[in-house]
């Protein structure tokens, strides 16, 4: 996201206009950061308008980041009333990109004369109102990238179906995360499974075949389902790809590389869960 450079009824402290002669609204580097299911960023804004910080601690303004998605179309806005806080996003929410950008803008209404104004402004008083911009810092991009690991639960999540439907199985591959819809009974048992060390046994019961569904996907000609490539299961089972250095194969075949042999692991889990000594 970016604010355009536009005329405003009022003096606005920006990088396109000279209304506040020799003053800055900054941004500091951004450190995004993976926090257990959110992202976290840490934000460093540096105002140099003496006014504008007055009006900020007079609860007159506040600072503001303005969050876009383009991808998930998510739009988001939070305000602070320090230069210095930590927004947190879910992962759920985001994909490929996100657009930021930064601004001081009122959150009541009040009479705005700051002696930083311009001379040419000298001796007026401008009306301003809540949600009116005050000043407008740098937009700044963050690449979702940085949350490539591979883990199952990335790219995977399951869910029952709302009506009992025995032996349901269905995959959706529209979302960030491919979900799995199974019946209720098989969802419930699969709930009281999960840590009880048969974990391999669950990934290729369940998940291998949205899995060898997936990866197929994936090998299909370039050109091919092009909005596919902004999920995020798509570009984490990609880069695992490339990663491990499988070559072209088939579908089952680098379904079964990708997740270490599962298979096999999940015969030994059933072989030492029947042959456990009494």
């Amino acid at each position: 996201m970016k604010v355009r450079e536009r005329l405003f009824s009022y003096p606005v402290l920006s990088d396109f206009s000279d209304d506040f002669p020799g003053q800055k609204f900054q941004l500091m580097p951004l450190n995004p950061h993976i926090n257990g299911d959110d992202i976290q960023i840490e934000i460093q804004l540096q105002n140099s308008s003496p006014g504008l910080d007055d009006l900020i601690s007079q609860k007159k303004a506040a600072y503001t980041a303005h969050i876009e998605c383009p991808s998930t179309c998510l739009r988001l806005a939070f305000e602070s009333e320090r230069p210095k806080f930590s927004l947190n996003i879910s992962k759920r929410d985001v994909n490929v990109l996100m657009e930021l950008c930064f601004m001081i803008v009122a959150t009541q209404e009040f009479q705005y004369n700051l002696p930083e104004f311009h001379e040419a402004y000298s001796g007026q008083s401008f009306k301003i109102k809540p949600g009116d911009i005050l000043a407008i810092g740098p937009s700044a991009n963050i690449d979702l990238d940085i949350d490539l690991k591979w883990t199952m639960p990335s790219i995977f999540e399951i869910k029952p179906v709302p009506e009992e439907q025995q032996g349901f199985y269905e995959v959706d591959i529209g979302e960030n995360r491919i979900i799995i819809r199974v019946d209720k009974t098989t969802y419930d048992i699969y709930c009281g499974l999960k840590g009880q060390g048969v974990t391999e046994i669950l990934q290729s019961i369940i998940a291998m075949p949205a899995l060898v569904h997936a990866v197929g996907m994936i090998l299909r000609p370039e050109g091919e389902d092009n909005d596919l490539a902004e999920k995020r299961w798509y570009r984490i089972i990609k880069n695992r790809i490339l990663t491990l250095g499988i070559e072209n194969d088939d579908p089952v075949s680098i379904a079964n590389k990708l997740i270490n042999s599962v298979l096999g692991k999940a015969m030994i889990n059933v072989y030492e869960a029947t042959n456990e000594p009494e």
